[in-house]
């Protein structure tokens, strides 16, 4: 059970929408960490997020954002320096800290100047969290996540265009974990988006699906996955597509592993090798008053620990877990003790209590036991609504 849950202190909810704040900026200009903002439908400016708050949208799927050259600083249209950096929504909590985002969609819009300002999302410190968003951006990568903590969770993403070519997703310096996302690189004339770019990077994933582009007179594609020789995968229960029959993994000394993963196409192409990785999928969502139950994937008859924790981390315990472990040891508990059956397969729920742990964040993994070490899952959960 999840029996270290506890509440966690009261939080400011600050509601963007008729009645309340025309901006989700506005709001964030007097929340303090730990606050909420709650996001009525509609459409809304970019915005610069620097302290660990939740971004909820009432309803997922009714709130969008776009980039509004109007809060463009003065002069930007004639300065160059300007121009290059204007376009993103930016997230830079400090070190520690954590935003939450749910339920949001990030438009891919492109303002013409003197030169192109393009949308996009851009996370530059701390840790962030999306759950239910979709990232879109046009002839520019939909999400660059550098010296970062990110995780995506129910979330597309992708690059669009037939110009510059566009990943849905880019790391540097970073480490990312990912369930359940879909992400496609851009349909270029030129050259088509690598849909998942890994530079000095780690990315951990369960139930992804991950395309590369292709364009679209045909022949020319994209790799699914592309990874330099400082960067590491370890993905479980997902499928990789080259686009235009290009390889789907581009390995460039990597490191990691798949398990019960679906590459196409498959022959002659280099990969990473079949390893131990615990596969999680979230099945119904974190809501109060209700049964939260997630399933898992390992191999047959395996020992699954599942633990829970408050918050995210990235810690390699190397001879101890095969995968860095992915939540806050800090304040990790024991959250079910498994047993997988012949096919590899377990589940496990928790009836969360109703209208105590609202906006509170949860996160459990799974940690199956292995002959020599733990393989691990990433993170499922969020917060709870």
């Amino acid at each position: 059970m999840l029996s270290g849950l506890a509440v966690l202190p009261a939080q400011t909810v600050h509601v963007v929408g008729p009645g309340g704040f025309a901006q989700i900026r506005d709001a964030l200009a007097v929340a303090s960490t730990g606050d909420v903002v709650t996001v009525l439908p509609g459409t809304y400016a970019h915005f610069t997020v620097g302290a660990g708050v939740t971004i909820r949208a009432q309803v997922p799927g009714t709130v969008f954002v776009v980039y509004d050259p109007g809060y463009a600083p003065a002069g930007c249209a004639t300065d160059l320096l300007c121009q290059l950096a204007e376009g993103p929504t930016r997230f830079a909590p400090p070190p520690g800290q954590e935003v939450h985002c749910i339920g949001l969609e990030f438009r891919a819009t492109v303002v013409l100047g003197s030169w192109w300002r393009r949308h996009r999302v851009e996370v530059s410190s701390g840790a962030v969290t999306f759950d239910r968003c979709v990232l879109l951006a046009d002839g520019i990568d939909a999400l660059r996540v550098d010296g970062a903590r990110v995780h995506l969770q129910a979330c597309t993403l992708t690059g669009l265009g037939t110009g510059p070519a566009a990943s849905a997703l880019v790391a540097n310096g970073a480490a990312v974990t990912a369930v359940r996302c879909t992400f496609t690189g851009s349909a270029s004339l030129s050259l088509p988006g690598t849909a998942v770019r890994l530079r000095t990077a780690d990315l951990q994933g369960s139930q992804l699906q991950i395309h590369g582009g292709v364009s679209p007179f045909g022949g020319l594609g994209a790799a699914a996955l592309d990874l330099d020789a400082a960067s590491s995968a370890w993905l479980g229960d997902s499928s990789l597509v080259g686009g235009g029959g290009a390889c789907p993994v581009l390995v460039g000394g990597g490191s990691g592993g798949f398990a019960r993963c679906v590459l196409t196409p498959s022959g002659g192409c280099p990969s990473l090798p079949t390893a131990p990785v615990v596969g999680a999928d979230p099945v119904t969502p974190l809501q109060s008053g209700a049964l939260f139950t997630v399933d898992w994937r390992a191999a047959p008859n395996q020992p699954i620990a599942v633990f829970a924790s408050y918050g995210l981390a990235w810690v390699p315990l190397p001879g101890w877990f095969d995968q860095p472990l992915t939540l806050d040891p800090g304040n990790a508990w024991l959250a079910a003790l498994l047993v997988a059956d012949g096919t590899g397969f377990a589940s496990v729920g928790w009836n969360l209590p109703a209208g105590v742990f609202v906006d509170t964040p949860l996160f459990v993994l799974g940690a199956g036991l292995t002959p020599a070490t733990w393989a691990l899952s990433p993170p499922v959960g969020g917060v709870i609504r």
